[in-house]
């Protein structure tokens, strides 16, 4: 997938179809418009219009994974001053497709985004609501993120876990612990199910918004590996616990109740 700003654009070899849209969330309503571009059977072009945000749905590392599984050619990124109808004629798409509420264009094929919103979206995931974050999205919410080293406490507690490095771009889930997947990016991908931490862990005075996740069955070292944690099922709120003792044993239960979920073996001596 070619990247470039808007003002930028130039006319391309072959027919092209153009998709204007909003993409920060990149929902079910975005892989509608997507799924009516390929139908056209041409190279497919995306001007995003999206802004810029203290925290995204998808941030661009992410955003950029995803369209080009879909199979985008080419990728814009609209600036406030730039002009889109200026850039359309420069660009000479064959087809032009729009969300319904944007009117930028002329004569462009217009389709419902399945009144799907990135705020409504953002709202669910806030509020702990994953499983209908999931269902507004067309997929897990997920950060695309780096393993990296934390104070190693999780495994003295028995709960060895991973740190993701770059997840503070990404919209906070409510704190609390959900059941999750974890994809390693590597030539041959793996995924596990986790158990994901995410809040300001008070039981040990954390002062600062962090995800973690305890990977089932798993004993490997994976520091510095790019990962994709999906949020799958919320479990429960955060708590401060009165001391390690009792944040360990409802970490164990949190585990049990997790694989019961799952359908997996418990884990010797639960």
């Amino acid at each position: 997938m070619k990247i470039n700003d808007w003002s930028q654009v130039q006319k391309t070899e072959g027919p092209l179809t153009l998709v204007i849209a909003d993409f920060d969330g990149m929902h079910l309503g975005h892989y509608n418009l997507l799924r009516q571009a390929r139908k056209r059977g041409h190279q497919i072009a995306v001007l995003d219009t999206s802004v810029k945000k203290e925290r995204l749905l998808t941030p661009f590392h992410h955003k950029k994974e995803l369209l080009e599984s879909f199979g985008i050619d080419f990728y814009y990124k609209k600036s406030d001053e730039e002009n889109i109808r200026q850039g359309v004629e420069t660009l000479a798409p064959l087809h032009v497709i729009i969300e319904e509420e944007n009117s930028a264009v002329r004569d462009a094929e217009v389709f419902s985004i399945q009144h799907v919103s990135a705020p409504e979206i953002r709202t669910l995931i806030e509020e702990g609501k994953v499983e209908a974050a999931t269902a507004k999205l067309g997929r897990p919410y997920a950060m695309k993120a780096t393993v990296t080293r934390g104070q190693a406490l999780g495994r003295e507690l028995g709960f060895p876990t991973i740190n993701l490095g770059g997840a503070d771009e990404y919209v906070n889930p409510a704190p609390g612990v959900y059941i999750g997947s974890l994809l390693i990016h590597e030539e041959t991908p793996r995924s596990y199910y986790v158990l994901i931490s995410a809040g300001y862990r008070p039981t040990v005075k954390g002062t600062t918004y962090k995800v973690e996740a305890y990977i089932l069955d798993f004993q490997e070292d994976i520091y510095d590996r790019d990962i994709t944690l999906s949020f799958l099922r919320h479990m429960r709120g955060e708590v401060d616990f009165d001391g390690l003792d009792a944040l360990v044993e409802q970490m164990k239960q949190d585990e049990i109740d997790a694989r019961e979920v799952l359908g997996l073996q418990q884990r010797k001596g639960d």
